[in-house]
């Protein structure tokens, strides 16, 4: 990611966040090649309210002496050729960090904004682990609201956020506190009431609806209503940690 991005903005070009997150699905669903028992993700395709949620991607990953999974609410962001990320909006109660803050304490996650970074002519960090980088969303809500209270009329930069910013694959090894869910869920309520299809999955009965779903949902009216009532991210991410290290 550091490398598309860093070559991308060598031309003062901007990069689009959606195209890199379906490129991020695409790498890791064919990184996989279908071994869904490592790990599984699903798409839903049907509108999806993400302004409302304010995440992009739901990621479980497994804790090994638990069997439970840690929650963790993803909202994306890019970085434009002069290191600022302008997508991050100013002060308001309906930010979309609000939302994110909100949601997850409500669904036992814990809030990040997932950045796209590159190397541009601002930024001389040739840091490639910092292409896909994290930041607790409760830092942006401080940064966002010190600038409203200091009336600084600027958007975010990497500068601004480096101090707290981590590689995301942090949070597949040791994370530090700010990284660390307060609880963890149960796998049989991740895909409760959920319309989500798995395409890490190379079965065709897997391809559609999880099983959990049909079982619960069986008409169109059931979907609707769950879409209305639950606010999806566009993608889910489950990594089955023990699964992965029993093969090891």
């Amino acid at each position: 990611m550091w490398q598309y991005l860093s070559n991308v903005f060598s031309y003062n070009l901007k990069g689009s966040e959606l195209g890199i997150t379906n490129d991020l699905i695409f790498k890791i669903v064919n990184f996989y090649g279908g071994r869904n028992s490592n790990c599984e993700v699903y798409a839903f395709n049907d509108q999806v309210y993400e302004n409302k949620r304010g995440a992009d991607i739901d990621l479980f990953i497994e804790d090994n002496k638990t069997g439970n999974y840690y929650f963790y609410m993803l909202q994306s962001k890019i970085m434009n050729h002069r290191g600022k990320y302008l997508e991050i909006k100013p002060w308001s109660p309906r930010a979309q960090y609000y939302k994110l803050i909100r949601n997850a304490k409500i669904e036992n996650a814990l809030p990040l904004y997932l950045f796209y970074n590159g190397q541009t002519s601002k930024i001389r960090l040739n840091i490639s682990n910092f292409g896909l980088s994290i930041v607790n969303a409760t830092y942006i809500r401080d940064i966002v609201n010190f600038q409203r209270i200091k009336k600084i009329n600027q958007s975010i930069n990497y500068d601004r956020l480096a101090f707290c910013m981590s590689p995301l694959h942090i949070l597949f090894c040791k994370p530090t506190s700010d990284f660390v869910s307060q609880g963890t869920i149960n796998r049989n309520d991740i895909y409760l009431n959920y319309p989500y299809r798995n395409i890490s999955s190379l079965s065709k009965e897997d391809y559609y609806y999880t099983k959990e779903y049909n079982k619960k949902n069986q008409t169109n009216r059931d979907i609707l209503d769950t879409i209305k009532n639950r606010h999806l991210a566009p993608f889910r991410i489950i990594i089955n940690n023990h699964k992965i290290l029993n093969k090891i």
